[in-house]
Parts: C-alpha cells; structure tokens; sequence
C-alpha cells in the first residue's frame, strides 16, 4: 500500500504548486484582463486572395486587452461616450480590415452623422469585444468578469448572437439548469483566468501559429485563408406545426438558453442600470427565418429529414440544414420574448425582417465586407435611434 501513499503524496504536492501558482500569477483580481481563448495578441497579415477579395491581404493590430479596436484607440483614456458590441466571430470579424467591420461602421456612423449631435458628437468610441466561438453564455462571462470589474460604463451594450448560442453545450436536453449553470461558470472561470489553462493555450497556439503561419514582414504572422466550398441549391420552405413553439418551449435546451438571457439582462441592469441593452437576432443564408414559426425556409441538403419529429431531435439531426435553421429560430425567438417597450432593453428582429444572400458571406456564416457594409446599412437606423434616440417627428 506504499506507493498509494507515496501517489497520494505527490497528488498533493502538485496540486500545492499549483495553486501557489495560480494565487500568485493567475488572474483572479478585478480588473484583470482574462485570459481569452482567441485573442488578437500578434500583429496578423490576412490573406484572402483565396476569396478573391480586395485587397487581397489587411494587417490586424493587437490590443493590450486582445479585442478589437481602432489602432489608435487608447483604452486608458475611454471613460465616457463608449459603446460595446458582443458576439462571435461575426462580431470579431478577423478575416475583415478594421474599417470593414459593422463595428467600426458603426463608430464612424456616430461620430459622422449630424443627427448623432450631443455631447459625445465626435468621441464616440465602440469597443468590439466579439470573439470566435463567444456565445450569450460566454457574453455573460464577459460582462461581469470585464466589463462590470473594470468598470467600464457603456452608453449601450450590443449583443448579436445566433449561430453559437447553440453550439457545445447550449442545445443538450436537460432541465437541471441549475447545476448546468454551475459547471458553465466553474468551467469558464478556469478557462479565462488560470494561469495554467493560458499557459497550455500559450504553448498550442504557438505550436499552431509555427506549423500554419508564417513571419511574414519580419513583424507580424501570416494568416491564409482557405478557399471554402460553394454553396448550391434553392430554398425549400416546411410549414411547422402551430404547437411547435409550444412545444419546444419545455425543452431544457430552450429554457436553458433563455436562462442565460435572462442572467445576461439581470446582471447588466443591476450594475449598469444607464446602459441600454440591444440584441440583434442572428440569420446565415442557408435560412430564412422572416415567417419564423409558421414557415421554415432552408436550403436543402441530401441528408435533411423533413419529416422528422422536432421534438424527437438527435444531436446529430441539429447538424443538416433544417436542423440549423430550426434552431436558429428557437434562439430568435428567444432573444425576441425579451423586448421591452419604454424600458432599456431593446432587441432588433434583423433574421426575422431579412433575408440574406449567398454573396453576403464567403462560408455562409463569416460575412464578406459587402455582406458587412449590407447588414450594418440595415441596422443602422434602429442602432443609432437607439443608442442616441431617435428624432422626434411633428
């Protein structure tokens, strides 16, 4: 039975280490900034002649907190006029130029047009905290390990989100919310503040950047993007069951969803009771979601089942196209039950007004800077009126 002690021992004596590592190097303090899982932390060459777009090659620049912002944004000197947009990697939008994405469209709108005029009329800056893979779960992280610690104070807080929101643990059927809730939070808080898990992110990033990328300009990486496969076909439309709605909103995967929403809305108004909160609904164009729930359009593929049971979905039935698009619209229609009129939550229906084409993005989710400049010029009134307010009309 020794060496079960002598393994006990040693059992114990790492794990000693480690938190006398993670107490002294982790970043467990306020107003540290976490350790996130795709940071922009090196100047970056993206090449996109694969996609024939131009130019073929923009430069990203880092920032201290490894989101993105203007180059010449200094983040010590943002005390007022600031807006925050959240998301994903359509938020983030890194295969893009700075001045391509809505984002900066966005600030360059505020601070360009004369209707915006108030005290804030030309310093307006809009902080893109978008992150690949980010869902509303992570966007709630966020918000109160970043936003609320370091104590920003954003005139408004926009979250698109859609696509990731039921990605990984999002859609599992369950309806112990609470405990998913927990291990959600204990998970995150290991992943973004350990020293140790950015350390091993650290080392495989690196060991990813030296087998994929190279030197490029002998100051930054270069990152080639691969050409994606076209996509073919017509949109087909199903006429869902006038229960389905009913149905599926005693689905823990539903419930679980809009708990987050809800976490996300509560938090924010607590600690940030000026800001206003807007959502914007999320589509791709394989779907078209503006009949969403009594139509379903989507692209078909050959394994689509039609037919199926909704209700009786295998994770592996999400997967096709009809299975996308029918999720995509129990997320909207979540973030959609949260409106309130007169009051500073606001959600924005965009998959529910718009339907976008296959031009719009180069892999039917990642937008093109067309697909970028198309979907900001469709939202750009509703975000303006409400991030300024809007004109008041005789």
């Amino acid at each position: 039975m020794n060496w079960i002690k002598v393994i006990g021992v040693n059992f114990a004596l790492v794990l000693c280490i480690l938190l006398i590592v993670e107490f002294f190097f982790g970043s467990w303090s306020n107003n540290d900034h976490p350790n996130l899982e795709f940071p922009i932390s090196n100047k970056t060459y993206v090449d996109r002649s694969s996609l024939e777009i131009k130019p073929e090659i923009v430069t990203i620049y880092p920032q201290s907190n490894g989101f993105r912002l203007g180059r010449d944004t200094n983040l010590e000197k943002i005390k007022e006029c600031l807006v925050i947009t959240m998301g994903g990697s359509t938020t983030q939008e890194f295969i893009l130029s700075q001045n391509e994405t809505w984002t900066q469209q966005l600030q360059d709108e505020l601070n360009n047009n004369s209707s915006t005029s108030n005290y804030c009329y030309g310093n307006y800056v809009v902080m893109n905290l978008g992150m690949s893979g980010h869902s509303i779960a992570s966007n709630y992280w966020l918000l109160k390990n970043y936003i609320i610690d370091a104590k920003l104070n954003p005139l408004a807080i926009i979250v698109y989100q859609g696509i990731n929101d039921w990605h990984g643990s999002l859609n599992l059927e369950s309806n112990y919310i609470f405990l998913r809730h927990l291990k959600q939070e204990l998970i995150r808080d290991l992943k973004y503040n350990s020293f140790t898990f950015d350390l091993i992110r650290r080392v495989k990033n690196n060991t990813s950047n030296n087998s994929t990328n190279k030197k490029f300009n002998d100051d930054g990486f270069l990152f080639k993007i691969k050409k994606p496969k076209k996509l073919i076909g017509n949109l087909e439309y199903i006429r869902l069951k006038n229960n389905l709605i009913q149905t599926t909103n005693l689905w823990g995967g539903i419930l679980y969803h809009k708990s987050f929403i809800e976490k996300f809305i509560n938090s924010g108004q607590k600690s940030l009771p000026e800001t206003k909160f807007i959502f914007i609904t999320q589509t791709i164009p394989i779907c078209d979601l503006r009949k969403f729930p009594d139509n379903l359009g989507y692209i078909k593929i050959g394994i689509d089942k039609p037919n199926i049971d909704f209700s009786s979905y295998t994770p592996m039935d999400w997967l096709p196209n009809i299975g996308a698009c029918l999720r995509l619209g129990l997320v909207k229609n979540n973030y959609v039950s949260f409106d309130r009129q007169k009051s500073n939550i606001k959600v924005i229906d965009y998959a529910g007004s718009f339907l976008e084409g296959t031009d719009e993005s180069y892999d039917q989710y990642h937008k093109t800077p067309y697909g970028s400049k198309l979907f900001f010029n469709r939202v750009k009134n509703q975000l303006i009126c409400e991030i300024v307010g809007c004109p008041v009309l005789d």
